[in-house]
């Protein structure tokens, strides 16, 4: 496997792990039971395994991101980044069940669209 190829592939699935994240945080804030008060979102961040989960995502995602970034030039991984804005609008579909729209599906379609001409070598 290529540099470029593995460096893609970290890119992507740190964007997945990123969109995890996500998730595991909107989870978080729907359960909170303590308030919007800083302190009682503190509190429920560090009582909610949802919470602990997405930092953990987070935290594997600046991982794997990093080093998607020394394999491969930031002109191709930043905008494979936009890649996550997908995954968070199918994860919001299949498991939150959010309605996601012609426009948005059209959206994800040029995102995708996108990534794709931002990777074809020059």
């Amino acid at each position: 496997m290529s540099q470029y190829t593995f460096g893609i592939i970290l890119a992507v699935t740190a964007m997945l792990l990123e969109a995890i994240g996500q998730y595991c945080f909107k989870i978080s804030a729907d359960r909170n039971e303590h308030g919007s008060h800083p302190l009682g979102v503190l509190r429920s961040a560090l009582t909610h395994h949802w919470m602990l989960t997405g930092v953990f995502c987070f935290l594997a995602d600046a991982a794997l991101w990093t080093l998607a970034l020394k394999r491969l030039p930031l002109s191709i991984v930043f905008p494979v980044g936009s890649i996550c804005f997908v995954f968070v609008a199918i994860l919001s579909r299949v498991i939150l069940k959010e309605k996601l729209g012609t426009p948005r599906w059209v959206g994800i379609g040029l995102i995708l669209a996108g990534v794709a001409l931002v990777m074809v070598p020059a």
